[in-house]
């Protein structure tokens, strides 16, 4: 039992003892505080201020633990394997679950404390009137086992994905389209009713079914909006908590059985790894493709002679051209499927423009930040950082460069958000279409989103230099609490887009002069 348990104490004191885990409780308490203050100025305002604030509270450690799941607790398997470091745990003869609960289930440990203190800060609810005691402990009690959830599934995710940006987007996908997947599951029935082979297949329909019903059932968001309604006397503890436990349980095991299959140096759990064409005739290049596999056909060439630094980035850190098409294709079915489902109404073509313009804008700001927690750490752990600082270049051209390798990858999400744009500028001249007004705030919202996007793409390149793990996470932290203060006095929708346009420029300068020190102490 204590060689089990090693790991998992270690990594718990470590974590306890970071400076940025009392930095993260007290920004939340903070938050709270501002709540706190906010709903007693209003004391006399509202029927309920209590229950106004702890809906506050409850909004900001949601927003902190979905944060968490999609990229603090992805990463606790995947920094391992780019590190190449898990090698080295398994030599120690630890047991898989030990590597488990030593590199993910810690951090849960760590992150269900952080909740903890946060839970008699918000007691205070009560006193303020509007909610009881037993709606307070409900509600942890959800966010508890929501927590569990989503934690030993990013674990699992972590175990299955070669890569944290991987595991990171899958997440992302799961809790944001988990509602959608869900009601998608619940209609199984009727389409399958509808196929040719449908009465034959018609035995699988119950398990759809019921599928959808065990999602809906552990959706917070569902057992949230009962537990905070006036009057509240149901359960404190109900189908949503056993069956999160259950789930986490369940993930925890699958990840354990998988580990060494997903973990091993063998060559199906790998991935394959581009190699450039060699160079050769057009000819000879033709009939080479002939007889190539998917991956060979999409190799890189040469290296431009323009940047290869860029070339360097655009193939092998962000996919090239294979993932491009792959991109090409994933951005065209979600900007049609939000146009699809928004598609109602005397200006059907307005609704459908707008939402598929901000589903590419919101899936493009999301790839832009993956990009900025990436793109100076591969440097620092593949260890190129000095072979960089050692090229006849300053820092500033080197990392100009890099962002033109990006760039080129961004092209897929930036030209299906600028066919939403026009598709919605289309739309406003028709005789059915909203006022000019509507569109002008559309564009002027998107502004400031896409200001708020940038400023995140930087600050996780500077956290990636400050933090060994989860500089996304706290990136989005401090974006979100710098935003909800600023709505919460009126002044963030003014003041953060200028706060961006003039914080950005002094966030690359400090990257590069980071970037220098570091390659230094190299």
């Amino acid at each position: 039992m204590n060689a089990l348990l090693a790991l998992f104490i270690r990594s718990l004191r470590e974590l306890l003892r970071s400076t940025l885990s009392y930095w993260m409780l007290s920004a939340t308490v903070g938050l709270i505080f501002l709540f706190l203050l906010g709903a007693s100025a209003s004391a006399t305002a509202t029927a309920a201020p209590g229950l106004r604030f702890f809906q506050n509270s409850l909004f900001v450690v949601l927003a902190f633990i979905t944060l968490a799941g999609v990229s603090y607790f992805a990463s606790a398997i995947t920094e391992e394997k780019e590190e190449g470091t898990l090698g080295l745990l398994r030599m120690t003869d630890l047991d898989p679950l030990a590597i488990l609960l030593g590199k993910g289930t810690s951090r849960l440990g760590g992150a269900l404390l952080l909740l903890a203190a946060t839970m008699p800060f918000t007691f205070l609810a009560v006193t303020l009137g509007g909610i009881s005691a037993r709606q307070v402990i409900a509600s942890y009690l959800c966010l508890g086992a929501y927590l569990v959830l989503l934690a030993n599934l990013a674990l699992l995710v972590s175990v299955l994905s070669p890569r944290g940006a991987i595991a990171s987007a899958v997440m992302a996908g799961v809790v944001l389209g988990g509602s959608a997947l869900g009601a998608l599951l619940k209609t199984a029935p009727m389409w399958i009713a509808k196929l040719p082979l449908g009465e034959r297949v018609a035995f699988i329909a119950p398990a759809f079914t019921s599928t959808a019903d065990v999602i809906e059932t552990v959706n917070p968001f569902r057992r949230l909006g009962r537990v905070l309604t006036t009057g509240f006397d149901g359960a404190v503890i109900d189908g949503q908590f056993w069956w999160s436990l259950a789930l986490a349980a369940a993930c925890l095991a699958v990840a354990w059985l998988v580990f060494d299959l997903a973990t091993g140096e063998a060559a199906q759990s790998a991935l394959p790894r581009m190699v450039p064409r060699p160079v050769c005739s057009h000819g000879a290049l033709r009939r080479e493709r002939r007889g190539a596999t998917l991956l060979q056909r999409f190799a890189p060439g040469r290296a431009w002679l323009v940047s290869a630094l860029a070339w360097k980035d655009y193939h092998f850190l962000h996919g090239g051209r294979l993932l491009a098409a792959a991109k090409w294709v994933g951005y065209g079915l979600f900007v049609l499927w939000a146009g699809a489902a928004a598609w109602s109404g005397k200006d059907a073509l307005a609704s459908a423009a707008n939402a598929g313009f901000w589903t590419a804008s919101v899936l493009l700001a999301l790839e832009l930040a993956l990009m900025g927690s990436r793109i100076v750490r591969t440097e620092l752990r593949e260890q190129t950082l000095t072979s960089l600082a050692g090229l006849p270049l300053a820092m500033q051209h080197v990392m100009l460069m890099k962002i033109d390798g990006a760039r080129r990858a961004l092209a897929p999400g930036f030209v299906w958000m600028c066919i939403g744009a026009g598709t919605m500028l289309l739309g406003s001249i028709s005789p059915t279409a909203p006022t000019n007004a509507a569109t002008i705030g559309a564009f002027l919202g998107w502004g400031y989103f896409a200001s708020q996007a940038w400023l995140l793409a930087h600050l996780a390149a500077y956290f990636s230099l400050r933090l060994k793990w989860g500089a996304l996470s706290v990136s989005l932290a401090v974006l979100f609490a710098a935003n909800l203060v600023g709505l919460m006095f009126c002044i963030g929708i003014f003041v953060m887009p200028i706060l961006a346009l003039t914080y950005v420029p002094q966030l690359r300068t400090t990257i590069y002069r980071r970037l220098e020190q570091l390659a230094a102490e190299d």
